[in-house]
C-alpha cells in the first residue's frame, strides 16, 4: 500500500497513511514470529514515512509508528534478538524530526527501553534520548534570535 501513496492526490495519501497509523495499535507483538513481521511493518512504514511524506503525515504519524517501533524494539531484547537496525533506523528518524520524540507515547516507551536494553545497545538508546532533546533546544534557540 505504501508505494501506492506517491501516486495519490496529497489528500488522498494523508488519508492513507492515517489508515495505516490507526491499524499499528493492532499488530501482534506476541508470540515472536508476529514481533519480527510487525517489526518489518513498522520499519518500512517509519522509513517511508521520513522519506516520502509531507509533513503533516510527519507530524500525526510518525510519532504513533516510533512510538510502537521503540516499545518492539524492547521485546525484541528481552527476547535475545538483534536491534540494530530497528535503532539505526530510530537514530535517524530522531536525526531528521526530533520533534517527534517529543511526544509522550515515544518519551515513555524510550525509558521502557532503557530499562531493559542490555550493555551492548545502551549507547544507541541513549543517543536517541540525547539527540532529540538537543536538537529541539537548538531549533527553539535559533528561533528566537530571529
Amino acid at each position: 500500500m505504501l508505494h501506492v501513496c506517491g501516486q495519490l492526490a496529497e489528500e488522498d495519501a494523508i488519508h492513507l497513511y492515517l489508515f495505516l497509523r490507526d491499524i499499528v495499535p493492532c499488530l501482534l507483538i506476541y508470540p515472536l514470529s508476529q514481533q519480527e513481521e510487525t517489526l518489518e511493518y513498522l520499519t518500512t512504514l517509519a522509513w517511508h514515512i521520513d522519506t516520502n511524506a509531507p509533513s503533516t503525515v510527519v507530524q500525526s504519524v510518525l510519532p504513533v509508528v516510533t512510538s510502537h517501533l521503540v516499545t518492539l524494539c524492547g521485546h525484541l531484547i528481552t527476547s535475545g534478538l538483534d536491534v540494530s537496525a530497528c535503532l539505526r533506523l530510530l537514530i535517524r528518524v530522531v536525526q531528521r524530526h526530533p520533534e517527534v520524540f517529543h511526544n509522550t507515547g515515544v518519551v515513555l516507551a524510550l525509558f521502557s527501553l532503557i530499562g531493559s536494553t542490555p550493555q551492548l545497545y545502551i549507547a544507541e538508546v541513549l543517543k536517541l534520548g540525547m539527540y532529540g532533546q538537543n536538537l529541539v533546544g537548538i531549533k527553539k534557540k535559533i528561533n528566537n534570535e530571529i
